[in-house]
């Protein structure tokens, strides 16, 4: 099964996936992946931050103050290097030892890397659970009309709900496994 939140900026997208990641953790799930946290100074956000779940090694996935030559998107430099190092082998490794995938975000920036793209689709076409935040852009991008896959478009007023049904419904999967 796979499930794809999406929703609005600042909607809680990367928090309710970080709170589910926690419950199945406590659960004894194996859970593996990256999350995509903003880099901010103050009020403004200069960059996003790419988090491996399981070791907790942390790149740049881009930023406004990023001096290496890079895709650009907007002011954003994206760092083509730490998706490859950081995300690309997190994710490598929870599709061979994780009970379930957790991949926050699918966007525009990681998909400029042909490596993430590469095993965003071996994911995809393997049989392993999957909770993923699809930006609203790539919606098309993949083939999500399928039995196996949910989408659940993340609301502030829905949020509370889909904390509650979506973990539960993720962990009986799991635990059906």
């Amino acid at each position: 099964m796979k499930w794809f939140i999406t929703g609005e900026p600042a909607s809680g997208k990367t928090t309710l996936v970080m709170l589910i990641t926690e419950r199945l953790k406590k659960e004894g799930i194996n859970v593996d992946g990256i999350i995509t946290k903003e880099i901010r100074e103050g009020d403004e956000r200069i960059g996003f931050q790419i988090i491996d779940i399981k070791t907790k090694n942390k790149g740049i996935l881009a930023s406004k103050k990023l001096k290496i030559k890079g895709p650009r998107l907007g002011k954003y430099v994206i760092n083509l290097e730490d998706i490859r190092y950081i995300a690309v082998e997190a994710l490598n490794r929870a599709l061979n030892e994780a009970e379930i995938i957790v991949c926050d975000e699918i966007g525009t920036m990681e998909l400029y890397s042909e490596d993430f793209r590469k095993v965003i689709e071996k994911i995809l076409k393997s049989d392993k659970p999957l909770l993923a935040v699809l930006h609203r852009k790539h919606l098309n991008y993949f083939d999500i009309a399928t039995p196996n896959k949910k989408l659940v478009n993340l609301t502030r007023e829905n949020w509370g709900q889909t904390l509650e049904t979506l973990g539960e419904e993720i962990l009986k999967f799991l635990k059906k496994c």
